[in-house]
């Protein structure tokens, strides 16, 4: 039987990786998928073993299908991709032919980390990623940006570079092993050929300002400390509010690379959003509130209106709070 390390070997070998690349949406959709912050459970993804398709879930589409939204939402997919989408949200858990797509855990994280630690023990800014690994611990993962929360504040190239190819590669190692457990045959081609994507692009809406959301919007709470000693501390605490806030009060997604920023792409979105009305404005209005709620209380200070919405990036909210909390570091 074939261990693990062989399987993977073959991964490299000339039969294997020229067609598993070929395959750019299959591929796509899978390292999202398998890079998606294993503690981040808005979206999820899902291989259908026996019609070998690939199709995601997100929780404010359930929500609208459950009946959990306001009653006057609407959805702009056709009745035939609505069609399609409850059939197979009905299969999950029901179906033992769908299966999960397995994400970077804790242990891939931990491996990736510690092996850029060990390669960079010269570097100046081994001090920096000792101190950004033990928030990311503390935090218990809950970022889903991991990479760019490791690299935070990192000078020395070499490590970035380490720190991406080695997050590539255990990606497409996940990934390949997920495949060949799951396969049809142990031809080359049919490893990966033939995979299709369920896929749909979506908006909810409404046909007024809703006035009385339902519990997936209300304020979010975070554990909250006495004192904070560092602007570092301050930094990594509003990356954990900004970022959840983006995972689950707001439309974005993450496109799985180290260079994704949720907190400043869900900072772009409160601030710069286009909606004038109904409900993609009730969506964007309820998260720029309670967002700014969830800050007092983390905190335990005032921001008053004028000076909130003179935000215009996520340093700009870190550097309020420090000089609210008096801190000069």
């Amino acid at each position: 039987m074939n261990t693990d390390d062989q399987i993977l070997d073959s991964l490299f070998s000339n039969d294997y990786l020229p067609l598993f690349m070929q395959e750019e949406e299959t591929f796509k959709f899978l390292r999202l998928a398998v890079s998606h912050g294993f503690n981040e459970v808005s979206w999820r993804y899902y291989f259908d073993k026996n019609k070998r398709e690939l199709f995601k879930s997100f929780i404010f589409l359930e929500s609208y299908i459950s009946g959990q939204l306001p009653e006057n939402a609407e959805i702009s997919l056709t009745q035939e991709q609505l069609s399609g989408y409850k059939e197979r949200l009905i299969k999950i858990g029901n179906d033992p032919g769908i299966i999960e797509i397995p994400r970077l855990g804790q242990r891939d994280w931990d491996w990736i980390f510690s092996k850029v630690l060990t390669n960079n023990e010269t570097s100046p800014d081994q001090e920096q990623i000792i101190n950004n690994y033990i928030l990311i611990r503390e935090n218990k993962y809950k970022e889903q940006a991991l990479a760019e929360s490791f690299i935070m504040n990192v000078q020395d190239q070499k490590i970035v570079d380490e720190c991406n190819l080695l997050i590539s590669k255990a990606i497409l190692e996940k990934i390949f092993l997920f495949l060949w457990e799951n396969r049809i045959s142990d031809e080359p081609e049919k490893i990966i050929k033939g995979i299709t994507i369920f896929d749909y692009s979506y908006e909810i809406r409404g046909k007024k300002t809703v006035n009385n959301p339902d519990k997936i919007f209300k304020t979010k709470k975070f554990e909250s400390k006495e004192t904070y000693e560092s602007r570092e501390e301050v930094e990594q605490k509003v990356r954990e509010i900004t970022v959840l806030y983006h995972d689950e009060s707001s439309p974005l997604e993450s496109d799985g690379s180290a260079n994704y920023k949720p907190e400043e792409e869900f900072i772009k979105y409160i601030y710069n959003s286009t909606a004038t009305h109904g409900w993609n404005l009730a969506i964007v209005g309820m998260a720029l509130v309670n967002y700014g709620t969830s800050l007092e209380e983390t905190f335990k200070i005032e921001i008053p209106d004028d000076d909130f919405e003179g935000f215009t990036d996520f340093d700009s909210i870190v550097d309020y709070i420090c000089d609210s909390l008096n801190l000069t570091e």
